[in-house]
């Protein structure tokens, strides 16, 4: 077995192995069960289907939209809120 995908979290790694699963890839998650004491979480392959677990991957990060950071979001939220508030009209 080999890993293919890091996830972040339990979800993550959840629906990639829905994914590599719906093409063929037989998966599983490793540290699933461990979760709640080291939080690492890796999608497992047959040493055989790396390539095509690989491809699936890739496929599915050039369809997902960029992430962004949080610290950028909320900053980006700030900025709004201040040009708002520059843009409110004047008391007379």
């Amino acid at each position: 077995m080999i890993a293919v995908y890091q996830a972040e979290n339990l979800l993550e790694a959840q629906l990639v192995k829905g994914a590599l699963e719906s093409n063929g890839v037989t998966a599983f998650i490793a540290g699933e069960h461990f979760l709640p004491m080291f939080g690492h979480l890796q999608v497992m392959v047959g040493e055989d289907q790396e390539a095509h677990a690989l491809d699936v991957i890739a496929e599915i990060r050039a369809a997902a939209p960029p992430r962004e950071a949080p610290e950028e979001s909320r900053r980006d939220e700030d900025e709004q809120a201040t040009i708002d508030l520059d843009l409110a009209p004047r008391p007379a």
